[in-house]
């Protein structure tokens, strides 16, 4: 992870918190009113005011915050969002700097105005005092915003993940023949694939590719793919079908695939099944 990183997508800071199951902290910059109509879990309320001094330090703005200081104090130890209001970027740029002075190792901006991330993430955001139910396992990774996910067996078998995501097709690489959300209308494709070097998973890539493509075609559809743990399988067939639908290298597709999911991780003997599958495609692309 990059210390202090700057700017961040609506997407990518949906799944850094992905990465830190319950373990994150929002520091929101709006003014009171704003934040008590909604806001995100887990947020602390830190709005300007003329009461700071001209460098407010760390203990000036906990004496500022409205909300849990406990949550304050595990800063350190988890991942520190910054939301803020357009007109409020100086001030959110100040308390940038001075969480990480203060050694925290993850600090993120919301790039974009918080009611663009509300839109499309209501379920993890609060309108009031009851606070929505949100997964021990976290929700899966956005790969491609708002269409194709990837997550593992817990992921596939929650009602409101399935629910919230909007998730219309289900591809599902593990060994299992469970199709919980089947009689609600989600479309499955089971693969039944082994997480093993010598597995071929590449004679799945076509009946793969062909699934998320031609559900990917409607725009209100949304695929996810998963496998036991969301690591090897389902990174594996995510990683081929941008490869091929993007007419990229197995590099530059894993490493969008690994922004989005710091987990995923193909095994050995899929990551050169799937260096084949780049050579094959490269000579489909000249010959035509």
């Amino acid at each position: 992870m990059v210390q202090g990183r700057s700017e961040n997508t609506c997407q990518y800071i949906f799944n850094l918190m992905q990465n830190f199951p319950r373990r994150w902290v929002v520091f929101d910059l709006r003014t009171p009113e704003e934040y008590s109509h909604m806001r995100l879990l887990r947020s602390i309320n830190v709005p300007y005011s003329d009461n700071y001094s001209e460098s407010p330090t760390i203990d000036e703005v906990r004496a500022h915050a409205r909300g849990s200081r406990d949550l304050f104090d595990h800063r350190k130890r988890f991942l520190n969002i910054i939301v803020y209001c357009a007109e409020g970027v100086a001030f959110a740029r100040e308390i940038e700097h001075l969480l990480t002075a203060d050694k925290c190792k993850e600090v993120h901006l919301l790039q974009k105005n918080f009611s663009d991330f509300a839109l499309n993430y209501y379920f993890l955001c609060t309108y009031g005092i009851n606070d929505p139910y949100i997964p021990k396992w976290g929700y899966p990774s956005e790969i491609i915003s708002l269409k194709l996910y990837i997550g593992d067996r817990h992921h596939a078998k929650d009602p409101l993940i399935i629910e919230n995501l909007k998730i219309t097709h289900i591809l599902d690489a593990t060994i299992s023949s469970e199709m919980p959300f089947a009689s609600k209308g989600v479309i499955y494709l089971r693969l039944q694939v082994k997480d093993c070097n010598y597995e071929d998973i590449s004679r799945y890539f076509s009946i793969a590719f062909d699934f998320i493509s031609t559900a990917l075609s409607k725009c209100s559809n949304r695929v996810l793919v998963h496998c036991a743990q969301g690591i090897s399988r389902s990174s594996t067939l995510v990683i081929m079908y941008l490869m091929k639908s993007r007419k990229i290298g197995f590099e530059e597709a894993f490493e969008i695939v690994k922004t989005q999911r710091e987990s995923a991780s193909p095994n050995e003997g899929f990551i050169s099944q799937l260096k084949s599958f780049e050579k094959s495609l490269m000579k489909e692309y000249k010959g035509t």
